[in-house]
């Protein structure tokens, strides 16, 4: 049954602290301005954990934070064999570093609005979408594995609108340029741009390669993972070759085609930085 504190603060105004006990779960409370908002709350809660307890959610799901969320969606062994899991971590980092610590019970469709309205500032449709989509995913992920209760299921109509695309080719001078500013940057930048040029891979795919699907003498690339699940072998032109032997010879012995000083996978923080420089 729950309990309840009155309390005085030093400016003379009352708040009320409503507590909420109930095995296995862990105590919850919250603070109230008046105490019928303190006894609300506490009834509502407390049939919450009672439906919970029932269904054999977690016994810490009180407590459960969003960081705590993600960090159990990113390493469950179906996230992590995702081809898009760089992807969904890097844009779940921007959820925890601004809701990291708040709960996950404590969350509704007014936070995701206005986490949506931070998320616009500076930041196209399409960008602002692939945000709500990676924490979609890990909501409806926190659903099946009993961390987030069932009757709180991700609000519709938050994707924004995009406007259509566009398709656009480089003109011989802005090839030459960006072929010229790559080569000038680093030999990681170089070979990328014209791997993906040369081969037609998809950046994914590009980040995906290790040295035993590139077949250097023969001038072959291997996808083995594409975007429709299926595996591809294409060619790969001289100036493609050429990029790939020069980073071979600098680099460390690493499994991956495409990594960093230190020999670790370089992510799509790394590259899009650079790109956009």
């Amino acid at each position: 049954m729950p309990s309840y504190q009155k309390r005085k603060r030093a400016d003379g105004r009352v708040s009320w602290i409503a507590w909420v006990r109930l095995k296995p779960f862990k105590a919850a409370s919250r603070s109230f301005p008046s105490k019928e908002e303190a006894r609300e709350w506490a009834e509502r809660h407390e049939r919450e954990l009672k439906a919970h307890a029932k269904r054999g959610v977690r016994k810490d799901l009180t407590r459960l934070t969003l960081k705590g969320l993600t960090e159990e969606y990113l390493k469950d062994p179906e996230t992590t064999a995702l081809s898009s899991y760089q992807w969904l971590a890097d844009y779940l980092a921007w959820w925890v570093n601004q809701y990291g610590s708040e709960r996950v019970m404590d969350w509704n469709v007014l936070k995701l609005r206005e986490a949506r309205a931070r998320l616009q500032k500076g930041r196209a449709p399409a960008t602002v979408n692939r945000h709500l989509s990676a924490l979609r995913g890990c909501w409806n992920w926190g659903r099946s594995a009993g961390l987030v209760p069932q009757e709180m299921g991700w609000p519709s109509r938050l994707m924004l609108t995009e406007p259509a695309g566009r398709t656009r080719f480089l003109t011989a001078s802005e090839l030459t340029r960006l072929l010229e500013c790559s080569a000038a940057h680093s030999p990681e930048m170089h070979a990328m741009i014209v791997v993906a040029l040369g081969c037609g891979v998809r950046q994914s795919e590009l980040m995906r390669l290790t040295w035993a699907d590139v077949d250097l003498d023969r001038q072959r690339l291997r996808v083995l993972l594409s975007k429709n699940g299926e595996s591809r072998s294409v060619y790969l032109p001289k100036a493609a070759a050429d990029a790939l032997r020069l980073l071979k010879a600098r680099k460390l012995v690493a499994m991956q085609v495409f990594v960093d000083d230190e020999g670790k996978p370089i992510g799509n923080n790394w590259r899009e930085h650079r790109w956009r420089a």
